[in-house]
């Protein structure tokens, strides 16, 4: 479809949903598992088309295999941000920055991970990239002019590395 009508914007969700269940099990630490790469492989062949976009999300979802429901206290927003990285990672290096947008997923999320939990990870992950990987189109003008979503927090021009302040006391908490 993104090949017959190339002035049609589209909106691959929940980072292009690399499963970690089912037939598909991978635990998330290995990250070079052959069903990773066949992920990777398949964002990379998407990101060859100009007007497919990416969200980049979804992590708290069971099916993505990173087992966050499962433990006896949710993530923090360090364990989630390392446990993400390389996820993130290959979205941004395949889509680049002006072709993608972090997502929320809420309220499906709720149960692996708190909202504060979720964007202080994305404010880690993002905090330390070097100017020419700015992602600031991705959080702001690009998807928002193409699909009509709402804004998302600019947190990549923060000169601090510390979690996003407006969400910071939620961190600790448990999801509701």
């Amino acid at each position: 479809m993104a090949r017959r009508l190339p002035e049609l914007t589209i909106v691959l969700d929940h980072a292009g949903g690399p499963l970690g269940v089912g037939s598909y099990p991978s635990p998330h630490s290995d990250h070079n598992s052959i069903h990773r790469r066949a992920w990777r492989d398949g964002l990379a062949r998407l990101a060859e088309l100009p007007n497919v976009m990416l969200k980049i999300g979804g992590f708290g979802m069971p099916i993505m295999g990173f087992s966050f429901n499962t433990g006896k206290t949710p993530p923090n927003s360090q364990h989630l941000a390392d446990a993400i990285a390389p996820d993130v990672d290959a979205c941004i290096e395949r889509f680049t920055p002006s072709r993608c947008m972090l997502e929320s997923n809420f309220p499906v999320d709720k149960g692996s991970i708190s909202y504060g939990v979720l964007w202080n990870a994305y404010h880690r992950l993002t905090a330390s990239w070097e100017p020419g990987r700015n992602a600031t189109p991705c959080f702001t003008t690009r998807l928002h002019g193409s699909t009509g979503y709402p804004l998302v927090p600019d947190l990549t021009n923060r000169a601090v590395k510390e979690p996003c302040p407006q969400v910071q006391q939620q961190d600790r908490s448990k999801p509701t």
